[in-house]
């Protein structure tokens, strides 16, 4: 099995290039990947961290790379990739005038913040049947979840009209929680829209969902639909 994989696909030699932003993340709270690693890869698969960079190089010509998903990672002419966000793309190229692929996964390095589940315009017996957390409170128009999180003090979904329309999450007072580190994992998963004078914005691929998190301590993050600004 390993000749046919050899002789179908050209060894790549990748080349690992730590380019993690730490300066949102303590260093003891990422994954080590800040060694220059090199070796030879024929596997069709790849995972790296967000942050990470890396080098694809083949013995023969390569030429038309492409990234499918440049909101996950994009790919330079000279080969080298650059993991932005989360999720899977395939980049595609030509190497001696044949094609080629290599699926790259990307990873986060923060995972200890919850989320909540999809919910705006759900109702909340929608909203129970979707979530695998224990309701703390369900009265009027609030329905609060225990997250099992040593990093929150309260998270709880609100409603207008018997519709979900926030989904809020307050952060506990720790070392830990501190506003690079929440930026960073919100960095590693949506678009990051700027800064006003209360909040941080950012948004997912989609453009679906809107997170605010505010500048301040005690630290929030307010979940919204995402709206057009107008003018």
């Amino acid at each position: 099995m390993s000749m046919a994989i050899n002789k179908s696909f050209p060894f790549l030699i990748i080349l690992f290039i730590s380019s993690i932003q730490t300066s949102c993340v303590k260093k003891d709270e990422l994954l080590d990947d800040n060694k220059l690693q090199e070796y030879r890869f024929d596997q069709k698969s790849l995972e790296l961290h967000v942050g990470n960079t890396i080098q694809i190089t083949s013995k023969g010509k390569i030429s038309e790379w492409k990234s499918s998903k440049k909101f996950v990672g994009t790919i330079e002419d000279d080969g080298t990739f650059t993991a932005h966000h989360i999720g899977k793309t395939k980049i595609s190229a030509k190497i001696d005038d044949k094609n080629h692929s290599l699926e790259i996964k990307v990873i986060p390095n923060i995972t200890d913040i919850p989320e909540p589940v999809s919910f705006y315009g759900k109702t909340k017996n929608q909203i129970t049947s979707l979530e695998k957390r224990k309701v703390l409170i369900d009265k009027n128009d609030v329905l609060s979840y225990d997250t099992n999180s040593d990093l929150i003090e309260t998270m709880y979904y609100l409603f207008q009209g018997g519709k979900a329309t926030y989904a809020v999450f307050k952060f506990k007072m720790l070392e830990k929680t501190n506003l690079d580190y929440l930026l960073k994992f919100y960095e590693e998963r949506y678009e990051y829209l700027g800064l006003t004078k209360n909040n941080h914005y950012f948004t997912d691929e989609k453009k679906k969902r809107l997170i605010a998190v505010s500048i301040k301590p005690p630290f929030t993050a307010l979940y919204s639909a995402y709206k057009e600004k107008e003018d």
